[in-house]
């Protein structure tokens, strides 16, 4: 077993905000992404995204080979009061999800999941998505966020290395824990405002898809 071990989110990082820490940035000819927060009435679209992942994404997320059948089961149990997914939305298509569960078990920790679809991977929305996570966790005074990926997932134990995280290599899987602080105002206040820039955004795509006002 090897262990990787650093500090995270006490909110006492080394000099000024890290880099992960930051909103992802994005070339100028790629479209904004939207990043919202998803419901129940979303799991015909979080279902369609899992399912669109092809077999070595969904191998990484699942850490083993599932059927269509089993992803759609697996969507179907998710118990929306103690789940947060937050998605990320490009062209007004789901294309990545962060999906933090809160252990029934230990009020003070959370599972972590992340899925990027091919094509649009290696452009900052998993770190993006990671961070959002952290926010929402620390806002319902979640203290551990655990993930469990495989050890050929590279690209997932780059992401967490970016939040400080500590990994542990054990039988043959990757485990990483992310610690966060307590909730503060501007911790509260940075959630709530990406809510409401999501539902302004959203309003202002179905207010433009309204047919123009016929004049007299």
């Amino acid at each position: 077993m090897w262990t990787l071990s650093s500090d995270i989110g006490t909110g006492h990082r080394r000099g000024a905000e890290t880099a992960a820490s930051k909103p992802a940035r994005r070339s100028a000819e790629q479209p904004t992404p939207l990043f919202r927060k998803l419901t129940s009435t979303d799991a015909a679209d979080y279902e369609a995204h899992l399912l669109r992942l092809g077999p070595a994404d969904r191998r990484m997320r699942f850490c083993g080979s599932v059927s269509d059948t089993a992803v759609s089961d697996y969507c179907a149990a998710i118990d929306w009061a103690r789940t947060v997914i937050l998605a990320c939305f490009v062209d007004r298509d789901l294309r990545g999800a962060a999906e933090l569960r809160l252990l029934d078990s230990s009020p003070l920790q959370a599972e972590f999941a992340l899925t990027i679809e091919d094509g649009f991977q290696d452009r900052g929305l998993g770190t993006e998505l990671l961070r959002r996570s952290l926010i929402a966790a620390r806002n319902r005074c979640v203290t551990t966020v655990t993930m469990i990926c495989m050890i050929e997932n590279a690209r997932m134990q780059r992401i967490a290395k970016k939040f400080d995280s500590v990994l542990a290599l054990e039988d043959g899987e990757i485990e990483g824990r992310l610690r966060t602080s307590w909730p503060t105002y501007l911790s509260l206040l940075e959630e709530a405002a990406g809510d409401a820039q999501a539902w302004f955004r959203a309003r202002s795509h179905a207010n433009a898809q309204l047919p123009a006002k016929r004049t007299a």
